[in-house]
């Protein structure tokens, strides 16, 4: 049974900021460019962002970007 498209943009998402490819305070693109990249939808999308967010590893605020908390070889903050 494979892994769902969900799980694979996460890990995906997750592994670039956990080794620094995505640095702390780096501004995630857009989400639309997200969805091209990974070829997903909105939702599948919605839920990856939701479960970093819920990780700490990103932060994001209403009306402005999500940004990248966590720093390479330090947990995330709490």
């Amino acid at each position: 049974m494979g892994t769902s498209k969900k799980d694979r943009v996460y890990d995906a998402i997750r592994a670039k900021i956990l080794s620094g490819d995505l640095p702390a305070g780096h501004k995630l693109p857009p989400i639309r460019l997200l969805q091209e990249e990974y070829g997903v939808s909105y939702g599948t999308l919605n839920l990856v962002i939701n479960m970093l967010k819920l990780e700490k590893l990103i932060v994001g605020y209403q009306g402005d970007a999500m940004y990248v908390r966590h720093k390479p070889g330090e947990p995330p903050e709490d």
